[in-house]
């Protein structure tokens, strides 16, 4: 929330994304998660490979991803 405050960014709007991996092993029940950030790299390879430019990178660095042009590649 910091970075989002310093940097004048929507707070509804989230850069890490953590998914459940669940595992059912009789006779346990695992959970685990997987933690997906995006960096802001300098040269980001996403914005490179994106076939369809649903990845930019901004001005002030932020890698921004449009799922709307996104085709799932």
């Amino acid at each position: 929330m910091a970075c989002k405050s310093f940097n004048q960014l929507e707070p509804d709007r989230f850069w890490r994304y953590v998914y459940p991996l669940d595992k059912d092993i009789y006779p346990h029940e695992e959970r685990a998660f997987y933690s997906l950030a995006c960096n802001h790299c300098e040269h980001p390879a996403c914005v490179a490979a994106c076939p369809v430019e649903a990845y930019t990178k901004r001005e002030d660095g932020v890698v921004v991803h449009n799922p709307e042009r996104c085709i799932g590649l």
